[in-house]
């Protein structure tokens, strides 16, 4: 499935917050649900969210990770230095160029 960065963003945004909601709800938990569930469940939203986040979040043109600040999006690729836009698709993981993946 291919994604602009702009989709990215809120994608990662939202697994984020969902996770966010998870941990917050185990200080609330029912009697009837075990404590520990929401907060795995936050630890796997997390995860998932990094996973996907490092996989992704790459430059179009030279597969360099763009670094941990999605918001704001850089202007120019670190590694090429060619510019990057919103509406740029994402790095595809299942296409691996000779540099991506460092």
């Amino acid at each position: 499935m291919r994604f602009t960065f702009n989709q990215l963003r809120w994608v990662t945004l939202i697994l984020r917050a969902v996770g966010s909601v998870l941990f917050v709800g185990t200080f609330f938990t029912p009697p009837t649900l075990h404590p520990w569930m929401p907060l795995m469940l936050s630890a796997c939203f997390f995860g998932f969210s990094a996973h996907w986040d490092y996989r992704r979040y790459r430059c179009p043109h030279c597969g360099y990770h763009l670094g941990k600040r999605m918001f704001p999006l850089p202007e120019a690729c670190v590694h090429c230095g060619n510019p990057i836009h919103l509406d740029d698709e994402a790095c595809d993981p299942t296409k691996k160029s000779p540099t991506a993946m460092q």
